[in-house]
């Protein structure tokens, strides 16, 4: 039943969101360098407007954290043509604003007690509000740590080399970086599927959760990567994109699902004060989560499969050099469980 409620319910930080930035046009004969930067600056729009004192409700951090995710794999993809200020930025990237995920992960779970609130109801409003105010109060505390380091001295420099850096139009970057970037593209898309690949085909219902966290997160580097430039190679790579998107869904889900469980779990061990009640409510909440996972798992075989054969089609279509321009989309990016 809990499900069923899950299903019909749709909150705001399940809507769909558009890419931030810019349209901009890729030609095939554009240089590796000049592509990076229209990408990575149409990439880390959503990053680049923060200024101190902006609101940070959960679409606003869903956006920075998937600019952010976004960006670090642009940098991956690009990193050897890029010049050495801009390349340096990815470990900061990675550390000083790794806090946005633990942001996003209560506003998911605020969002999952909402959609199963009334299912839970029949136990009395008391436990559900005892477990509704711990996740209001751990969210505030993890956004007021998140605001404290995005106006550090680090993060405000961080984000000032990258808005000056990605605004010059004259870019000086290392050898090679003049070349086109169709010509070094298609090998950097093979690496990413091998890598995807060899995680991708092993799991099965009964893997780990952090070994479908791994698949996850490589499928995002592959899909991200192959984004900007999905119109040069028609439909193999559209149909690719939208098998890649259904598998980050699942594996997102899971996710969710499995973190969610862990803060539950964490909570009962730590507050041995906590009410029978909400204890109890707990505990189903946290099977709520489990049923999750298993349906999310029930059909990752099947969602791998369909990646497996249609990245053949778009191996092919790779062999032939694209004639026409390559244009960023404002693809959605549903979530939870997409980002």
């Amino acid at each position: 039943m809990l499900a069923r409620m899950a299903a019909r319910r749709t909150s705001p930080a399940a809507q769909p969101v558009r890419r931030a930035g810019e349209r901009i046009d890729l030609h095939p004969g554009s240089s590796i360098r000049e592509a990076a930067r229209l990408i990575l600056l149409n990439d880390a729009a959503a990053l680049l407007r923060y200024r101190p004192g902006m609101a940070l409700d959960a679409e606003a951090v869903h956006r920075m954290r998937v600019a952010r995710r976004r960006t670090l794999s642009t940098l991956r993809l690009f990193e050897a043509e890029l010049p050495a200020r801009i390349a340096n930025t990815r470990k900061a990237l990675k550390t000083v604003l790794g806090g946005l995920a633990s942001v996003r992960d209560l506003d998911v779970q605020s969002a999952q007690l909402d959609a199963v609130s009334d299912g839970l109801a029949t136990m009395g409003r008391e436990p559900l509000d005892a477990l509704r105010e711990h996740m209001q109060t751990q969210s505030a505390a993890a956004r007021l740590q998140m605001r404290r380091t995005l106006e550090s001295r680090a993060a405000q420099r961080l984000l000032a080399t990258l808005r000056t850096g990605l605004q010059e139009n004259t870019w000086t970057g290392p050898r090679g970086s003049e070349l086109p970037v169709v010509s070094v593209l298609p090998e950097r898309l093979r690496q990413r599927y091998r890598r995807l690949r060899k995680r991708g085909k092993r799991i099965h219902e009964g893997s780990p959760a952090d070994e479908l966290h791994e698949v996850r997160r490589r499928a995002k580097h592959l899909r991200d990567a192959l984004a900007p430039f999905t119109e040069w190679y028609g439909e193999p790579a559209q149909r690719l994109q939208r098998s890649l998107e259904r598998l980050q869904e699942l594996l997102g889900r899971h996710q969710d699902a499995h973190v969610a469980t862990m803060h539950l779990e964490q909570w009962v061990t730590t507050q041995p004060q906590l009410a029978a009640q909400t204890v109890f409510l707990m505990g189903r909440l946290a099977e709520h989560h489990c049923a999750t996972m298993r349906r999310m798992r029930r059909r990752l075989p099947k969602a791998w499969r369909r990646i497996d054969k249609r990245w053949k089609a778009l191996a092919r279509a790779l062999r032939c050099t694209p004639t026409r321009p390559a244009r960023t989309h404002d693809e959605p990016a549903r979530q939870p469980g997409a980002s």
